[in-house]
């Protein structure tokens, strides 16, 4: 809201005082015409003196209005989510899809679901920039490949790719997480 509303009527406001500075300071006497250049400066400071004080009434609106909405926003409660503690704790916390591979063990803290979800485990479906991206940022490539910009973007879209599969298997929509490895079977097709 800052970047779409607020920044630009900042922005507006402030090249209007500069404008007034520059008026200020303006010697009119050494126009060609003094007595008309001192009408134009003075209509000109007047309009802009109007526009910046309705440019700021607007402002100061805008701003108490989403003050308020944020307050509202913080303010509001779930009232039934009281009754859902005892229930929530009763509940594991990982669920075996959230092994890294399907064999491994589940993480049991949240401290694990990090380190694991940090490690390095490339997937070949991944692609190549969401694989090299942990890489670059650890500094141990012998030059950059990706944009810098890019690198948080492509870890942070592996998370989200996860979290998708992990949804998609407790949803029954796929078998298992792409990047767990292929079930083994024998030449019968039995595992």
């Amino acid at each position: 809201m800052d970047e779409t509303i607020f920044a630009p009527l900042r922005a507006q406001i402030k090249l209007a005082k500069d404008e007034l500075k520059v008026l200020k300071a303006e010697d009119y006497s050494m126009a060609e015409d003094p007595f008309k250049r001192k009408k134009e400066i003075e209509a000109r400071t007047k309009e802009l003196k109007e526009n910046v004080k309705r440019w700021e009434r607007d402002l100061n609106e805008k701003t108490g209005s989403a003050n308020k909405l944020r307050d509202e926003i913080i303010a509001w409660k779930c009232s039934e989510a009281r009754g859902w503690e005892t229930w929530l704790a009763a509940q594991p916390m990982y669920d075996a899809i959230s092994s890294l591979d399907g064999v491994r063990q589940v993480p049991r803290t949240v401290a694990e679901w990090v380190a694991q979800e940090s490690a390095y485990a490339p997937d070949i479906n991944d692609g190549v920039r969401v694989n090299i991206a942990p890489l670059q940022k650890a500094g141990i490539l012998a030059a950059e490949v990706l944009a810098s910009k890019d690198v948080d973007k492509a870890i942070a879209d592996r998370a989200e790719w996860r979290a998708d599969e992990r949804r998609w298997c407790r949803e029954g929509k796929i078998p298992r997480p792409g990047w767990w490895p292929m079930e083994k079977t024998n030449g019968s097709g039995q595992k």
